[in-house]
């Protein structure tokens, strides 16, 4: 998914010349290939195809994005929401695993679309908290710290 990344940041103006319904065809496509494919909660040679093709999704989505002329998109790029889980990305990143964990051996809850309900939310809490504690005080001490080169 790297690789993907990697590509797409390099080829960008290429990117934006493909068709849309391309886009939207490999889209359905690796999200179809995600759900067929098997757990990834044990080390095996089979990742080897499961992370390819979750970087495929991953760009399509991307490319998709990129090509932001239809509504649905810009509305999504605008939402309060959607800006707010870009603020909290890190802590998202960081305490996703840890909450899921959390939730999956302590709270023992049998149901998986309430343990995934509860391991969402308890994600948000977590990462909003680090945000708002942790992350945001180093933003300002970035802020007041950082040289800015002379523009004479």
């Amino acid at each position: 998914s790297i690789l993907v990344g990697i590509v797409i940041g390099f080829y960008e103006h290429e990117f934006m010349k493909i068709n849309k319904n391309v886009i939207i065809a490999i889209l359905l496509l690796s999200i179809t290939g995600i759900m067929f494919l098997p757990e990834t909660n044990v080390i095996a040679y089979h990742l080897l195809i499961v992370y390819p093709i979750a970087g495929i999704f991953s760009g399509s989505v991307l490319c998709y994005v990129l090509h932001a002329d239809t509504v649905f998109a810009k509305k999504l790029l605008s939402d309060k929401f959607v800006a707010f889980a870009g603020k909290i990305s890190f802590g998202l990143y960081v305490f996703h695993i840890v909450c899921m964990r959390l939730v999956d051996y302590v709270m023992g809850i049998s149901n998986p679309v309430l343990n995934l309900f509860i391991s969402l939310l308890l994600i948000l809490i977590v990462a909003s908290l680090s945000y708002f504690i942790l992350e945001k005080r180093f933003l300002l001490l970035k802020e007041r710290y950082m040289k800015i080169p002379s523009r004479v």
